[in-house]
């Protein structure tokens, strides 16, 4: 029987009230003991935010991913945070 479990963090910037970026990281532990991470990136956007940024935000988890490939997990999230926190 296979099993796994999840964990979260949130990232606010103050400066963007009502925008967050939630990674949520899961490992799937397999029969065989073999642990596959997951990770993904859930971003939260207020209303009022233009429909040209919210298509970029929308294409967010999949740079995400790509990061996470090519750069592996710490840098690909610390790109992220230094990304959001200079985003105006």
């Amino acid at each position: 029987m296979a099993s796994g479990c999840s964990r979260g963090g949130v990232l606010r910037n103050s400066q963007l009230p009502g925008f967050e970026l939630m990674i949520v990281w899961k490992m799937h532990i397999n029969e065989e003991g073999t642990t596959t991470p997951v990770l993904d990136l859930l971003p939260k956007v207020p209303e009022q935010v233009s429909e040209q940024k919210k298509a970029a935000i929308d294409n967010a988890p999949t740079c995400f991913r790509s990061m996470l490939l090519l750069f592996g997990i710490e840098t690909a999230i610390e790109n992220l945070i230094q990304a959001f926190n200079l985003e105006k």
